[in-house]
C-alpha cells in the first residue's frame, strides 16, 4: 500500500487529472450536462418519456435483469469457493489487513449508507408529491380517508375520556386494517 507521501508525490508529478482519457471524460461530461438540461428545461416531456422508458424496461426486461443478477451472484459464489478465491492479493508473506468479518461489516455499512443517502432524498419527495400530509403515500384515496376518519374518531374518544377497550371506543374497519399491514 502506498504511503501518503508517495501518493502526494505522484499527484504532484502527474497532476490530479493527468493520464485520463480526455475524449471519454469530455464525452461523459457533455452527456451528463445535456441530460440535466433536457430534464430541467423540458420537465414535463422528460418526465413522461422517463416514465414510459421505465415502464417498458420493467415490462420487457424485468426477467432479464433478474437472470443477470442471479448469474452474477452464482459466478461470484463459485469464484469465492473455488481455488481462485484463495489467491492472495498482495505479497505472499503479507496477511490481510482486515478479517472476513471486517470486510462484510464494511460492505454492510456501505450498503446501509447508500440506502440512507438515497431514501433521505427520495422519501420526502414521495410524500411531498403524494398530496397527503401523513402515512403511506401509496394507499388509495379510500383507505386514506378511512384512516383519517378513524384517527379523528379515536382522538375525539380519548378527549372525551373513553379508553381503548371501553364501550364506544372506535374500532378499526377493514380499510384501516389494510393500511396497518401496508396496503
Amino acid at each position: 500500500m502506498l504511503k501518503d507521501k508517495e501518493i502526494d508525490a505522484l499527484i504532484a508529478q502527474r497532476g490530479v487529472l493527468k493520464g485520463l482519457n480526455a475524449t471519454l471524460g469530455i464525452t461523459a461530461l457533455v452527456m451528463v450536462v445535456v441530460f440535466i438540461l433536457y430534464t430541467v428545461l423540458l420537465g414535463e416531456t422528460a418526465s413522461q418519456q422517463f416514465i414510459g422508458l421505465k415502464s417498458w424496461i420493467e415490462e420487457t426486461l424485468g426477467w432479464y435483469y433478474i437472470l443477470v443478477m442471479l448469474l452474477a451472484f452464482l459466478v461470484c459464489t463459485m469464484l469465492m469457493v473455488s481455488k481462485v478465491g484463495a489467491i492472495r492479493l498482495g505479497r505472499d508473506d503479507e496477511r490481510p489487513e482486515f478479517s472476513n468479518f471486517a470486510w462484510f461489516s464494511m460492505l454492510f455499512g456501505c450498503g446501509t449508507g447508500a440506502g440512507m443517502l438515497f431514501f433521505s432524498m427520495s422519501e420526502p419527495m414521495i410524500h411531498f408529491a403524494s398530496g397527503w400530509s401523513g402515512g403511506n403515500p401509496f394507499m388509495s384515496t379510500e383507505v386514506k380517508a378511512a384512516v383519517s376518519s378513524f384517527f379523528e374518531a379515536k382522538q375525539a374518544a380519548l378527549a372525551a375520556g373513553v379508553q381503548p377497550g371501553d364501550a364506544g371506543f372506535p374500532v378499526p374497519n377493514d380499510l384501516v386494517a389494510e393500511a396497518a399491514v401496508g396496503g
